[in-house]
């Protein structure tokens, strides 16, 4: 067998062989990959179904049912004031089809029905009372002595609708007899919304409860088919079990169906999110196909390509072969008519016995010629050297660019400050690092009565210190935002977990060390003065300042604050106050991750002014002595300078800084929050 004939069948098996292993090793793991991410994406479907049934009954239904709870039970109120709101109230709230007050010994309740929906019903040849009235007896079986009763979900077919019952018990007192508040809500507005989820586009979305019966999808038929899925989810709903899951099921058609359920707390529903088997795995089927079709095309290139490769393999080497048995006669012109195309090992071989053959010639007949070309030479090489510099300067560009870049994904990390400016006026916020990105973060957010304010020094500064902040941020957003933890100390040592398990700094072959400092203040504002409520309803805008908000409240704002070896300064009636962070950082390898941070409370009274802030300020050398900023003289400053207004407050820290810094470079990031009310 020739040199070409191998080379020929060598280049086949190499060609078809990898590619046979790889697409099948991709087929499979593409599959297992696919289901993994489709039941991921049923599981988010699931949750974001539930938490919008969830949003519904926590704030659209039970928010305004406990208000005219709350005016009902109302001694103050005469009965035409209370009849005025009730009214109000029913105008308001789309969902309320009828409201009504049982009282123990009465004859008749009083039930109060939203005009659009009774009209409807007498155009379906319906009695409003009758269908919508809870009798006496009906009311003491589905309360059977729970103070709240959410449930006995009704259908009515002419009007293609289902109405939840929601019971609540008054106070004995408001009435000297006991006495309940019923409402009939419409799930009509819930069911549309949900029915226009995009995840209807490949898929089905469906609403069962306890007895089985099917609110939304399924063709909204009375009974559950009997396959496996749907079974699951109503024997849970009927035992109480609150879950989530995955399962596959098989319809009596044969169809192979994926799916994943939850259950809302609240109206006892069962949310189930389903995708045919086939639709999730038809990326799959196309990969199949292609690879097929590439592995065809592959083998056909397979045998030109092993022509190719031996005929440019063999030609060459003969040519060469000639050629050496000529110089070794001492003719130093056999390489001349020797033209190299290739860029293989074989013309590199071709290359280097011309370039053998060249250097043999040149030795023996130009010395001379040698040393004139060597100015020549130098003259290239430091042409070489000047591009070479010239690259490492477009180089460094371009990192300085990224670095940049860099500085504005930071920023938007800080999170929206103009919004908390717009919610907390009484502010100012100091982020200056001392490189173009930096290790301090400054965190926010904001709830409906509460906010969160948070000063992060991480590691180091520059970039190290900007890919710290990642983690932090990241952390305080999964913590308070998914987790829904806001407790300061409890958010610490969350955080804590975090950092040191995603640097991998529990385990004894951790690369690095690297942590944070960190000080969090929480803010409750209670909510409780009728004055507040009243405003906040006649506000446009749901976002009513913070300040407003302390102003007209009945109780004290209270503020909650945790530090990891960052303080909390406070300034109440012209005195200082400092509280100490706990001497414990976050993330370090030696951080004791069952360490808990201490929360310290303080109730907020008018004309109090809160500062946090990271050592950037208090580290920083200059003076004329060269020496520390300090702890004592940042408090002084910051005492001097608390009555003034809070953007005055700011340039005056600014000013002061730069002129105590002078000619020295700045030691660290400087980072100070001050707020007040």
């Amino acid at each position: 067998m020739s040199l070409r004939t191998k080379l020929l069948v060598l280049s086949i098996v190499l060609a078809l062989i990898p590619l046979g292993i790889a697409g099948k090793t991709m087929i499979r793991i593409t599959r297992d990959e696919l289901k993994s991410v489709t039941n991921d994406n049923l599981i988010s479907v699931a949750k974001q179904v539930t938490e919008e049934i969830e949003n519904f009954y926590a704030y659209t239904w039970m928010t305004p049912l406990q208000l005219i709870k709350k005016v009902v039970e109302n001694k103050e109120l005469g009965a035409k004031e209370k009849f005025s709101l009730l009214t109000k109230e029913m105008q308001s709230t789309a969902d309320f089809v009828a409201i009504q007050i049982s009282i123990e010994g009465e004859s008749s309740p009083f039930l109060l029905t939203q005009d659009k929906f009774s009209d409807q019903l007498r155009n379906a040849s319906l009695d409003p009372a009758q269908i919508l009235e809870l009798r006496p007896d009906r009311i003491t079986l589905l309360r059977k002595q729970k103070t709240l009763f959410v449930g006995d979900l009704n259908y009515l077919t002419p009007l293609n609708t289902w109405l939840l019952t929601v019971i609540l018990l008054l106070d004995e007192n408001a009435f000297s007899r006991p006495a309940t508040l019923s409402a009939r809500i419409n799930l009509g507005r819930l069911l549309n919304r949900i029915k226009n989820n995009s995840f209807t586009r490949i898929g089905s979305i469906t609403l069962i409860d306890s007895e089985g019966r099917i609110l939304l999808g399924q063709g909204n038929s009375d009974t559950v088919p009997p396959y496996k899925l749907l079974e699951t989810v109503k024997n849970l709903l009927s035992s109480g079990i609150r879950t989530m899951g995955t399962e596959l099921s098989i319809l009596p058609s044969g169809e192979r169906r994926l799916g994943a359920y939850a259950f809302p707390n609240g109206p006892g529903l069962g949310v189930i999110v389903e995708m045919n088997e086939s639709h999730a795995y038809l990326g799959l089927t196309k990969m199949v196909r292609n690879f097929v079709t590439w592995l065809i095309f592959g083998f056909f290139i397979a045998i030109i390509g092993g022509i190719v490769v031996s005929i440019s393999l063999t030609r060459p080497l003969r040519k060469l072969t000639q050629a050496v048995r000529k110089l070794s006669e001492g003719n130093f012109s056999a390489f001349s008519d020797i033209q190299i195309r290739s860029r293989d090992e074989v013309g590199t071989l071709a290359r280097a016995f011309i370039e053998m053959n060249n250097n043999l010639e040149k030795l023996y007949k130009h010395q001379e010629e040698y040393n004139k070309t060597l100015e020549q030479r130098v003259g290239e090489r430091t042409k070489e050297l000047n591009e070479t510099l010239e690259r490492a300067e477009q180089a460094n560009e371009k990192i300085m660019e990224s670095i940049r870049y860099a500085k504005m994904i930071q920023i938007s990390l800080l999170g929206n400050l103009d919004r908390m400016k717009a919610c907390l006026p009484d502010s100012f916020f100091i982020w200056k690092p001392r490189d173009i990105v930096g290790g301090d973060i400054i965190f926010t957010e904001s709830f409906e009565d509460s906010f969160i304010v948070a000063v992060i020094d991480c590691t180091g500064h520059g970039v190290p210190g900007a890919f710290m902040t990642m983690i932090a941020s990241s952390g305080l957003k999964r913590i308070i935002s998914d987790e829904r933890c806001h407790k300061p100390g409890d958010i610490l040592k969350r955080l804590n977990f975090i950092v040191k398990t995603s640097l991998q700094q529990d385990t004894d072959y951790a690369l690095s060390d690297d942590g944070l400092d960190a000080a969090i203040c929480f803010v409750q504002l209670s909510v409780t003065n009728e004055q507040l409520t009243k405003k906040a309803q006649q506000n446009a805008d749901e976002c009513l300042r913070i300040t407003d908000r302390c102003s007209l409240m009945a109780e004290q704002c209270s503020l909650t604050f945790a530090g990891a070896r960052l303080p909390l300064l406070y300034i109440h009636k012209r005195e200082i106050n400092f509280i100490k962070g706990d001497r414990q950082s976050i993330g370090y390898k030696r951080s004791d991750l069952n360490f808990s941070y201490t929360n310290h409370t303080v109730h907020i009274e008018k004309g109090m002014s809160f500062y946090m802030y990271s050592d950037g300020f208090t580290d920083q050398k200059g003076g004329t002595k060269d020496r520390r900023f300090g702890s004592g003289r940042f408090k002084e400053l910051i005492r001097e300078n608390a009555h003034l207004p809070f953007e005055i407050q700011k340039d005056a820290l600014l000013d002061v800084f730069e002129n105590y810094r002078g000619e020295n470079e700045r030691q660290d990031d400087v980072t100070v929050v001050g707020f007040g009310f």
